[in-house]
């Protein structure tokens, strides 16, 4: 047995469907919100971490360049041309221990 619904006048679909156009909209619009969202949110995650690299590559470069000009400091001391013939003078005789 089937069921039949009333037919509805005009005064009765037009408000049906307004709702039915409005709530297709609402949802219409809060999936391209979301989506938008995402999207800012990647983009300004990215150009953060970006930013941190950036300065984390410069930190480290400036720590190599420190490291370096004071090695090229302490390499022209007498101290340290001393210490550098000391060890060549002896590694041969430790290299000679360790094959015993």
């Amino acid at each position: 047995m089937r069921v039949k619904l009333p037919s509805l006048n005009m005064s009765a679909k037009l408000p049906l469907i307004i709702v039915a156009f409005v709530t297709a909209t609402i949802a219409i619009i809060a999936v391209a919100n979301a989506t938008l969202n995402t999207r800012i949110i990647k983009s300004a995650a990215t150009e953060t971490l970006e930013t941190v690299a950036l300065l984390k590559a410069k930190s480290v470069n400036t720590l190599l360049n420190t490291i370096e000009r004071d090695l090229r400091l302490q390499s022209d001391t007498a101290t340290t041309r001393q210490a550098m013939i000391a060890l060549s003078d002896g590694y041969p005789s430790l290299q000679a221990k360790e094959q015993v």
